[in-house]
């Protein structure tokens, strides 16, 4: 996150180009959990397609899963990037550097990713409006653990380590 700035990725990966791009990551000479979610968190808002010989190839697969399952490539399934206007009423009370970009599926679910750009760990309330997608009354699960995050109304509280992220499920 410190060297591919969030203005640098828009250019690459804000959806000017029309296809989804790929990345290739840097060899990495340690590969740590820690660098390897950074790079997610920065490479998930972007729905960039990871090509992954030189990192945590268990972690990127681990997602790439969750993907799958939910249905991302299916032909209802829609990505909307957080600089989207249709994003801004649907995950909202985020600060400046807290960014979201989810997948959605009309009437079905949303798989949010929620990532935190900043270097110091990050409390936020997160307001969900999924109505424009038929989606009410549902019930919120972070996609890593399976377990279930408590919500008032539409809103969950989430803890978010700097230059880290949460994917969540909402259904």
């Amino acid at each position: 996150i410190d060297y591919w700035t969030l203005p640098a990725l828009e250019y690459i990966g804000a959806g000017a180009w029309g296809i989804n791009t790929m990345w290739l990551t840097q060899t990495m000479d340690n590969p740590t959990l820690a660098n390897n979610r950074s790079m997610l968190a920065a490479l998930k808002l972007f729905d960039f397609n990871i090509w992954n010989p030189y990192c945590m190839q268990q972690l990127v697969a681990k997602f790439r899963e969750t993907e799958n399952k939910f249905g991302i490539a299916e032909d209802d399934s829609r990505f909307l990037g957080y600089w989207q206007k249709e994003n801004n009423p649907a995950v909202s009370g985020l600060p400046v550097f807290v960014k979201s970009s989810f997948f959605v599926r009309p009437g079905k679910g949303a798989l949010v990713y929620i990532s935190n750009l900043n270097k110091a760990k990050q409390s936020v309330e997160v307001k969900f409006d999924f109505s424009r997608w038929n989606l009410n009354n549902f019930k919120v699960t972070d996609a890593e653990t399976g377990q279930e995050i408590k919500s008032d109304g539409n809103t969950v509280s989430l803890e978010i380590e700097g230059h880290d992220f949460h994917c969540l499920l909402v259904k």
